[in-house]
């Protein structure tokens, strides 16, 4: 059993969401999520809004946040594996117990138990530096967190992580599984399933365009326990222009895939 640690907001409480509609409401704005590239969320709001931006994330907050699409199923699925799920989070003065009644409220943290022996309360920590935290995986969409973070690590896509090049960035919570499963893999899965997940990770089932420019390129490197070898797979036709690169070991049965 493996313990994976996951963040809250932007993972799994769609944070930014409930944020910028209360903003939005009291400013008269249209400020989206898709329009916030960093964390300096001062620099988006209205300079009469400024610095207050801040003051909306107290402890009523929580009241207006919904669950990620499929966060649920996706830390369901992990536990039924076995996995141990902690959630570890960093937490605004006054909004930890918030948070910690939200995930209860929507079914992360059952106080019947998650596990069917009780445990529930120990798997909620907060903490700013989350590489102080013992864990096998972290999913995170905080890019210093999965740089110093000291085990494997999991990229949640948001509009201000994007600039930053992850190996394993996931565009949804199908994405997380499939990254989960490839990390604790005990041996190297057939090329051509790979591929396919690979494919599932992109988040697209449209062709990518890889032109010289690279404007619109998206390449995956998935890498698996003891692995050796890189190839290049080219995926199937209906995603002929679609370039992923896999790090695996076994090149048996490996269709369209090349040794680099």
């Amino acid at each position: 059993m493996a313990t994976i640690l996951v963040d809250v907001d932007g993972p799994v409480a769609n944070l930014p969401e409930a944020w910028l509609m209360r903003y939005n409401q009291d400013y008269n704005d249209c400020l989206t999520v898709d329009q916030i590239d960093s964390w300096d969320m001062v620099r988006y709001v209205k300079s009469e809004c400024g610095s207050a931006i801040y003051s909306y994330l107290d402890s009523h907050i929580y009241d207006f946040v919904k669950p990620v699409k499929g966060a649920l199923e996706g830390v369901q699925e992990l536990r039924k594996a076995g996995h141990r799920v902690i959630f570890v989070t960093s937490s605004p003065e006054g909004t930890g117990d918030a948070k910690y009644a939200w995930l209860k409220r929507h079914g992360f943290l059952d106080a019947r138990g998650a596990y069917g022996d009780g445990r529930v309360s120990d798997d909620y920590i907060e903490a700013h530096d989350k590489s102080l935290i013992r864990g096998d995986v972290l999913i995170d969409d905080r890019e210093e967190n999965v740089q110093n973070f000291p085990g494997n690590t999991i990229l949640f896509d948001a509009p201000h992580n994007r600039s930053y090049e992850h190996i394993r960035r996931a565009f949804s919570w199908d994405d997380v599984l499939i990254f989960a499963r490839l990390i604790f893999a005990s041996s190297p899965m057939p090329k051509i399933k790979v591929a396919q997940a690979v494919i599932a990770g992109v988040g697209t089932d449209e062709p990518v365009d890889i032109s010289p420019n690279g404007a619109k390129q998206r390449m995956i490197e998935i890498c698996i326990s003891n692995i050796v070898p890189d190839v290049i797979v080219t995926c199937p036709p209906s995603l002929s222009q679609t370039l992923v690169r896999v790090r695996m070991g076994n090149t048996q049965d490996a269709g369209n895939v090349q040794p680099r």
